[in-house]
């Protein structure tokens, strides 16, 4: 795993824009995992999540698809701060399905909050 961090970091120092750091973590998290999809959201200044990258998911909805802070179990992540797994995320009393995304094809859900100085990011 360390070696997979330090891929990560090394990529997202040789990036020349956020977006392509972004989409590099994605993809190499999505591979190290070996996962099905992956994506980041963060949060803009409205306090809405974004998704700003994906691998495995609809790609025609980056940067479009927002939604408030406090929904879904993204929105579960943010108050809690902390990672969340669940083996059947549609029967989660707190999932939100965004069909446009293409995740209704996937059971399984694991989600981490990206933190920096104990603020939220995404």
């Amino acid at each position: 795993m360390l070696k997979v961090l330090r891929q990560i970091v090394q990529a997202v120092e040789s990036a020349d824009s956020l977006k392509n750091a972004l989409q590099t973590v994605v993809s190499l998290v999505r591979d190290a995992l070996e996962t099905d999809a992956a994506a980041i959201f963060l949060l803009d200044e409205e306090n809405h999540f974004v998704l700003r990258a994906v691998d495995g998911l609809n790609q025609n909805v980056v940067d479009e698809l927002r939604f408030a802070a406090q929904l879904g179990l993204v929105g579960l992540i943010a108050e809690r701060k902390e990672p969340v797994n669940v083996e059947n995320a549609a029967l989660h009393p707190r999932f939100h399905a965004v069909g446009e995304l293409g995740e209704e094809s996937y059971a399984a859900f694991l989600g981490v909050p990206i933190l920096y100085r104990r603020r939220l990011l995404g």
